[in-house]
C-alpha cells in the first residue's frame, strides 16, 4: 500500500503528482535494528537521497540508497530490504488510522500468496523427480536389495512392465498431500524465522563483528527451524508415502493411502504415526538449515560478483545453479540421516535410536551400501529438485512483489455499486430474464431426459406438437416455475455479486493489472460454481417438478428436500453436483468473457447492443457445454447413483448417446443466448440505474445544503 500520498512543493514538478514513497521515519525506524550504523547516520544517508525534500524516498530513490550502501544491506536480503515491504508501515497518524485494517488484511494476502508459491514450488520439484525419489526409498528400505545406478534402472524398467508408465508415479498423490503444504510452510515460515533470527542477533550485536559468518549462521537457524516446522505438521503423510513405496515393490496391487494408515494405527495405534519422528527432525533440520544457508549466501555471493542492483536481477539459470549447488552439498551432507529415517519408518521396532540405527546399518551392510546407499541418484535427482523448488518460489515471489507494486502505483478498481446493490441488480436481472422461458425451459428438459419419442429429422414438427400435448394436459405452463424462480433469482444474484468479487482475485492471480478475456473467463466460471454448488438443491427439486416426478405430497419444495434428505441422507441432494458444476465453469466463464469482450470492443452502451453482445456469449457458452448439460438431467431424473466422475461412462456409452449429444440443441439455441443476453443487459441496467440515482441524490444534498 501506499504509506502517504504527498502534493508539496519541490524542485521537481513530477513528484507533485500522488507519489508512492517510504517516510524517513519509518525507514530509520526500521532498518535501525538490523545494521550496525547510529541511528543519527542512518537518517542522514536517506535525506541525502531525498533530492525533493518530500520526507522520504520513492521507489527509484529507494533502489539507489539500497545500491549505494549495499555493504550494509547485503546480508539482509531482498525480501528484507524490498520497496514493497516498507511501504506497509506508516508514520503513526489520526488520518492513517483507517488503513490499519487494510495492512492488515495486506499482510493476509502475502502471506497467503507465499504459502501458495512455496506449494507450487514443491508440487513441480517433486513431480519431476517423483520416479527417481520412488526408487531411491525402495533400496532404502530394502536392506536386502543392493544398490548399482544399473539396478535402479532394471527396477525402474520392471516398475513400469508390472504397473505401466504411470507406476513410476505410485504414491505421488500422497507425496503431494504432503509436498505440498510441506514446502509451503518451509518457505514462508523461513521468512518469519529468518526476519526474528536478524532483528535478535543485530540488536544485540551491534558492533558489526563476524557480519558475514552471523549471517549465514543465522541462515541455517531459520532454514532448520523452518524443516522442522514443516516436518511436525505433515510427518505422518511422509511416513504414509514411505509405507505405500515399500508395499508396491512386494504386492501386485499397491495399498491405498487409506488402507496403509488405518492399517497402520489399528496394529501399532495412533502413536505409529510419529514413528521416526525424532530421527527425522535430526536428519531435516541439518539439510533444510544448509540448503537454505547455501542458496541465500550463494545469491549474495552472485550479486556481488556481478555488481547488480538487487537480488531481484539474478536470471533464471544463475538462481537454478545455486539451488543445485545447494542440494548437493545438503544431501550429501545429511544423507546418512535419511537413511535412518525411511528404516525407522519402515521398521520402527527393530532401532533403539539414531545413534543405535547408525551403528547397526553400518555392522551390517557397510559404509557405502548402507549409509550412503543411493546417494548416486540423490546426486542426480537432489540437485534438480531443490534448484526447482527454490528457483520456481523465487520466479513466484518476484512476480508477486512487481505486481504489488505495479497495482500501487496503476490501481483501476473502482467499484460502481456496493455488494447489496449488486445483489438486488443480478437478482432482479436473472429473474425477469428467466421468467418468460419457462414453458420453453420445460420442454427443453423433456427433450433432454428423453421424456417425449422424437424424430430427429421432424424436430420443429413435433416440438410444436409435443408443447400442444403437454398444453392439453397441463394448461399451467409456468408448471415448476416457482422452485425455478426460487432458483433463479438468488442464483443470479449471488453470481453477479461473486463476479465482482473473484475479478480482482483472478486479476491478481494472472498478475493483470486490468480485465481481461482471461480473468473474466475464470471469475466468471469460479463464481458460477461456487453459486451452483450453493444452490444445487434447488435445481435438483427444479428438474423433478419439470419432469412430473414429484409426488403430491412432496409438491411443497421444502417438503421435498426434507423427504429426499431424510430417506437417502443429506448428501443426495448434492447428487450429480460435480456434473453441473463442470458445465456451469466453462458456461458462465465463456460466457463473461465473450460478454465483457464484446462490450468493451465494440463499445456497446444501448440496450440492444448489451442485449446482442450477451446472446452471443450465450451461444458460445451453450454449445460448449450442452453435453453436460444432457448428462446432469438425465442423472437427475434417473436418480442414478454414481461413486465419481469416472462413472459417467454409464451415462456417455449408452446406447444412441452420440446421436443424441446435442439432442434438440436448437431449444439451447433459441433459449439459452436470449435469456443469457436478457440477464447481462438487465443487470447493466440496473447497476447503470443505482450509479444515477446515487448521483442524483448526491447532487440534491449538496444543491439544497447550498441554497440553504
Amino acid at each position: 500500500m501506499w504509506a502517504k500520498d504527498v502534493d508539496v512543493p519541490s524542485a521537481n514538478p513530477a513528484v507533485r503528482v500522488a507519489t508512492p514513497f517510504i517516510p524517513t521515519d519509518v525507514i530509520v525506524r526500521q532498518i535501525a535494528p538490523l545494521i550496525s550504523l547510529p541511528v543519527e547516520r542512518i537518517r542522514e544517508l536517506v535525506e541525502n537521497f531525498d533530492k525533493d525534500k518530500i520526507g522520504g524516498l520513492t521507489e527509484v530513490q529507494w533502489v539507489f540508497f539500497c545500491e549505494e550502501n549495499q555493504k550494509y544491506f547485503a546480508s539482509l536480503g531482498e525480501e528484507k530490504m524490498g520497496f514493497e515491504r516498507f511501504l506497509g508501515y506508516s508514520v503513526p497518524d489520526a488520518d492513517l488510522q483507517p488503513s490499519r485494517t487494510r495492512r492488515f488484511g495486506q499482510g493476509v494476502v502475502r502471506f497467503l500468496e507465499g504459502f501458495a508459491a512455496g506449494g507450487v514450488a514443491g508440487a513441480v520439484s517433486k513431480t519431476v523427480i517423483a520416479p527417481g525419489d520412488r526408487v531411491k526409498i525402495i533400496f532404502q528400505v530394502d536392506s536386502g536389495r543392493r544398490f548399482t545406478l544399473s539396478n535402479a534402472v532394471r527396477l525402474g524398467v520392471k516398475t513400469v512392465r508390472d504397473h505401466g508408465v504411470l507406476g513410476l508415479w505410485i504414491g505421488n498423490g500422497a507425496m503431494m498431500m504432503r509436498v505440498v503444504p510441506y514446502t509451503a510452510i518451509t518457505f514462508v515460515s523461513f521468512d518469519y524465522y529468518h526476519s526474528g533470527l536478524v532483528y535478535l542477533a543485530t540488536s544485540r550485536y551491534v558492533d558489526g563483528v563476524g557480519e558475514e559468518g552471523l549471517a549465514v549462521a543465522l541462515r541455517f537457524l531459520g532454514g532448520s527451524l523452518a524443516g522442522a516446522t514443516a516436518t511436525t505438521c505433515t510427518y505422518p503423510l511422509d511416513l504414509m508415502r514411505a509405507r505405500l513405496a515399500f508395499h508396491s515393490c512386494s504386492e501386485e496391487k499397491p495399498p491405498s493411502y487409506r488402507v496403509v494408515c488405518n492399517t497402520l494405527v489399528k496394529t501399532h495405534g495412533v502413536k505409529a504415526l510419529y514413528s521416526g519422528l525424532i530421527p527425522t527432525l535430526v536428519g531435516i533440520m541439518p539439510y533444510a538449515g544448509c540448503s537454505f544457508a547455501v542458496f541465500e549466501t550463494l545469491k549474495s555471493r552472485i550479486v556481488e560478483w556481478h555488481n547488480l542492483s538487487s537480488e531481484k536481477a539474478i536470471s533464471v539459470h544463475e538462481r537454478m545453479v545455486a539451488g543445485g549447488l545447494a542440494g548437493l552439498i545438503a544431501q550429501s551432507a545429511t544423507y546418512p540421516l535419511d537413511i535412518v529415517r525411511r528404516r525407522m519408518q519402515v521398521a520402527p521396532r527393530r532401532y533403539r535410536g539414531v545413534f543405535h540405527a547408525l551403528q547397526l546399518i553400518y555392522k551390517e551392510e557397510g559404509l557405502f551400501q548402507g549409509w550412503y546407499k543411493g546417494l548416486q541418484m540423490n546426486w542426480i535427482k537432489g540437485p534438480i529438485a531443490v534448484a526447482t523448488g527454490f528457483t520456481v518460489n523465487d520466479v513466484i515471489k518476484r512476480r508477486m512483489r512487481e505486481y504489488d507494486e505495479k497495482s500501487a502505483q496503476y490501481s483501476h478498481r473502482e467499484y460502481l455499486v456496493t455488494i447489496p446493490e449488486a445483489f438486488v441488480c443480478g437478482g432482479v436481472a436473472a429473474g425477469v430474464a428467466k421468467f418468460w422461458t419457462v414453458p420453453f425451459d420445460r420442454l427443453k428438459i423433456m427433450y433432454q431426459v428423453g421424456l417425449g419419442a422424437f424424430d430427429t429429422h421432424k424436430l420443429g414438427r413435433q416440438g410444436f406438437a409435443l408443447m400442444g400435448d403437454m398444453y392439453v394436459e397441463n394448461p399451467n405452463m409456468w408448471q415448476g416455475s416457482g422452485i425455478t424462480m426460487m432458483r433463479v433469482i438468488p442464483y443470479g444474484a449471488l453470481a453477479y455479486c461473486f463476479f465482482d468479487i473473484f475479478q480482482t482475485a483472478s486479476e491478481r492471480l494472472l498478475f493483470s493489472l486490468t480485465p481481461t478475456p482471461a480473468t473474466n473467463f475464470l471469475a466468471g466460471g469460479s463464481a458460477a460454481a461456487l453459486t451452483t454448488t450453493m444452490l444445487y438443491p434447488l435445481d435438483l427439486v427444479r428438474t423433478k417438478a419439470a419432469t412430473d416426478r414429484l409426488t403430491s405430497f412432496s409438491q411443497s419444495y421444502y417438503w421435498t428436500l426434507r423427504e429426499m434428505a431424510r430417506q437417502k441422507g443429506l448428501r443426495s441432494l448434492w447428487e450429480g453436483c460435480s456434473l453441473a458444476v463442470m458445465g456451469a465453469f466453462p458456461f458462465a466463464g465463456i460466457g463473461f468473457a465473450t460478454y465483457e469482450f464484446i462490450k468493451e470492443r465494440y463499445k456497446c452502451e444501448t440496450f440492444g447492443q448489451r442485449l446482442f453482445a450477451g446472446m452471443c456469449a450465450g451461444v458460445a457458452g451453450q454449445f460448449t457445454t450442452y453435453p453436460l448439460n444432457i448428462a446432469r438431467r438425465q442423472r437427475q431424473v434417473e436418480q442414478l447413483a454414481y461413486s465419481g466422475l469416472g462413472d459417467l461412462k454409464r451415462i456417455f456409452m449408452r446406447p444412441g448417446f452420440y446421436a443424441s449429444l446435442y439432442r434438440k440443441l436448437s431449444f439451447g439455441w433459441s433459449i439459452g443466448p436470449m435469456t443469457l443476453g436478457m440477464s447481462f443487459a438487465i443487470n447493466d441496467l440496473c447497476r447503470d440505474g443505482v450509479v444515477k440515482a446515487r448521483k442524483e441524490i448526491l447532487h440534491d444534498l449538496l444543491f439544497t445544503g447550498g441554497t440553504a
